[in-house]
């Protein structure tokens, strides 16, 4: 089955790294992540084969486990 995911940008994954430097390390969040490229980029679309995904991964998961991992890493999919 394929979904076509928007694939999200460089501050989700800046975001849940400070997320997780304060959770697992102690750290602490001074300021906000702040995006100050010049031109805006636009959400990109891709196709995702989940059969193929579970192949490449060598993993036996099931399309909820694939579904709920997309949500936690804050990708947009629709079916």
């Amino acid at each position: 089955m394929k979904e076509i995911l928007i694939q999200k940008i460089a501050i989700y994954g800046l975001s849940r790294a400070a997320d997780l430097i304060v959770e697992l390390a102690g750290g602490k969040i001074n300021q906000k992540i702040q995006d100050n490229y010049p031109l805006k980029i636009n959400d990109q679309k891709i196709i995702l084969n989940k059969d193929k995904l579970r192949n490449h991964l060598g993993l036996d998961i099931s399309n909820n486990q694939i579904d709920q991992t997309l949500i936690i890493l804050k990708f947009l999919f629709y079916f």
